[in-house]
């Protein structure tokens, strides 16, 4: 079984099954507007995941087992400011799992989470 993940942004009309094989053969590593893909293949079990601030840039990553963290995507998160919109009360960090409207067949258990401010 395969679960696409794809940042709003895609269109759907993107992530159909050819462009999938391209995607994970390695022939496909941008979309049309240029951002990289980033395929990611997990094992069975659970998936450390870690989101990081420095300066303006927020940073996404996944961990399985005893890997290295490794980044999947990082950005910019100066319009989560009030510096910068003026009225936003800022960046909310929390869990949250969703199968889309859909039941899921996989469960999401969440047993630590921990914050580390400055």
């Amino acid at each position: 079984e395969a679960v696409v993940v794809a940042h709003p942004g895609v269109d759907a009309a993107d992530v159909d099954e050819p462009t999938l094989r391209r995607i994970f053969l390695g022939k496909k590593t941008r979309w049309g507007d240029g951002t990289p893909v980033v395929p990611v293949m997990l094992e069975d079990g659970p998936v450390d995941l870690r989101i990081s601030g420095q300066g303006p840039t927020f940073s996404f990553a996944f961990a399985q087992g005893n890997e290295t963290f490794r980044v999947v995507d990082r950005v910019d998160a100066r319009f989560l400011s009030t510096e910068t919109l003026g009225w936003f009360t800022g960046v909310y960090v929390g869990l949250y799992a969703t199968g889309n409207g859909e039941l899921s067949k996989a469960p999401a258990n969440f047993d630590w989470f921990q914050y580390a401010g400055n």
